[in-house]
């Protein structure tokens, strides 16, 4: 997840699904405004309406308008994989953009072209930029070897004396005292300097988690920190746990510092935002599953069910809402409904072997059928729409058939390749059934 807020109070969120979301009501609506996998975002600070949004393939990419609509802005980016954004604040045609193994590459003309600028940087894994608010000519890039500065134009320089932990994820800079950096890192939490990077000392002893992925500054109260989980009030001198999550990303509304976003880093990977500071947190309803299957219920279709990576989940209001089920299932791949009982629903998937669940209760509750199936995937079930007692499950290592709903289960893989990925039975001929599988389809007369 990467997050920023505008001035006007406008989010943003990139999920590492594919998709940036947009909300102009402080979270309660989303809208989804460009589908890329997001790995860093940046907004005019003098033109709201325009934003640049860094991809894991697709380069830059610009919206004019507020997110309505985007184009690729890549010449002279070598490197596709945009990891950091950072955009001059008193300057905001130049833009610098931080790559995953190309290093950094710096734009005088709103992205319209890049150049490469990475004389003296030694390592080019970059995760975070940060531009000095008051001299915006010195930059600090920070990356799984350090932190290095630019001053003017000049060279890159490494500044990581007293950086016992040098996996640099997150950068940020007191607005007010910008000699004062914050360095966050993978396995040791945060680090301070007080005099632009020079020296390093550890400001995070009192950490339980010192996975710090993400950083912000208060902007109104710079002595007001966030570091994933934690809150300094102190400059960072002293830490406060204010959630139990782990947050990757960390944004706060310029005009009402209050009011915090944080992006949940686990499964699920959710949204959640406080209004009094980090002491409340709320889900905003952004939830970033990867959704393997859909199906929805054939006699009363506001009744969806969504099979994810994490979990089952229903929505009984055509999608605007979904609740998870109670079955604890993971990676879920293959839901089907009984078309005369559609409250009998079958599922299938893989939690460290293969499995087959059965409900009679419209997904309130599940019970496990996979009655001495040996697999490591159940990839498709498919239910006879004449004899809906009959069943079949595809799975990597073959194709079964019940005659009993699921309580007993038959090997039939016989002659075809045992990886099967999908299922089809004729409709108007139930008898004859496809199975689609890693070495092609394969279709019986027999079934």
């Amino acid at each position: 997840m990467q997050l920023v807020v505008s001035d006007d109070g406008t989010v943003y969120t990139g999920t590492a699904e594919g998709t940036l979301f947009k909300s102009a009501d402080g979270g309660d609506n989303w809208a989804r405004i460009l589908n890329r996998t997001v790995m860093a975002l940046a907004i005019n600070p003098q033109t709201l309406s325009t934003i640049y949004a860094g991809t894991d393939n697709a380069g830059v990419c610009r919206s004019v308008d507020g997110g309505n609509n985007w184009e690729q802005i890549n010449e002279g980016l070598t490197n596709l994989y945009v990891s950091a954004l950072a955009i001059n604040p008193i300057t905001p045609s130049t833009i610098y953009a931080g790559t995953n193994g190309g290093g950094v590459f710096k734009s005088e003309n709103n992205g319209d072209n890049w150049v490469e600028i990475n004389s003296g940087l030694t390592n080019f894994d970059l995760r975070a930029l940060a531009i000095n608010p008051i001299t915006p000519t010195t930059i600090y890039a920070g990356t799984d070897g350090g932190v290095y500065q630019r001053k003017d134009g000049g060279d890159w320089e490494p500044k990581n004396v007293g950086l016992d932990n040098t996996d640099v994820w997150s950068l940020a800079i007191n607005p007010e005292t910008p000699t004062t950096i914050f360095a966050g890192t993978f396995l040791a939490g945060v680090y301070r300097s007080m005099d632009e990077g020079n020296l390093w000392t550890r400001v995070s002893s009192d950490m339980i988690n010192d996975c710090v992925k993400a950083l912000a500054i208060d902007p109104q109260s710079p002595n007001t920190i966030y570091a994933g989980g934690f809150k300094s009030t102190d400059g960072g001198d002293n830490w406060t746990q204010i959630s139990d999550l782990m947050f990757s990303t960390l944004a706060i509304n310029p005009s009402l510092t209050n009011i915090i976003y944080a992006g949940h880093w686990g499964n699920p990977d959710a949204l959640f935002k406080s209004i009094n500071g980090g002491g409340e947190w709320t889900p905003t309803g952004l939830f970033t599953l990867p959704v393997l299957v859909l199906s929805i219920n054939p006699s009363e279709s506001s009744i969806i069910y969504a099979g994810t990576m994490n979990d089952l989940f229903t929505s009984t209001d055509v999608g605007d809402s979904w609740v998870r089920t109670e079955c604890d299932l993971t990676n879920v791949r293959t839901i089907a409904i009984n078309p005369d009982f559609p409250d009998i629903i079958y599922t299938g998937g893989d939690m460290g072997g293969g499995y087959v669940y059965r409900s009679i209760d419209g997904g309130e509750t599940w019970e496990d059928i996979t009655n001495g199936i040996v697999t490591e995937t159940f990839y498709a079930i498919a239910i006879n729409p004449v004899s809906t007692n009959i069943i079949y499950a595809g799975t990597e290592d073959g194709i079964y058939r019940s005659y009993d709903s699921g309580d007993s289960w038959a090997d039939i893989t016989h002659g075809i390749h045992p990886d099967v990925r999908a299922i089809a039975i004729d409709p108007d001929f139930p008898d004859i059934l496809y199975a689609g599988t890693d070495g092609g389809v394969y279709k019986s007369i027999e079934s």
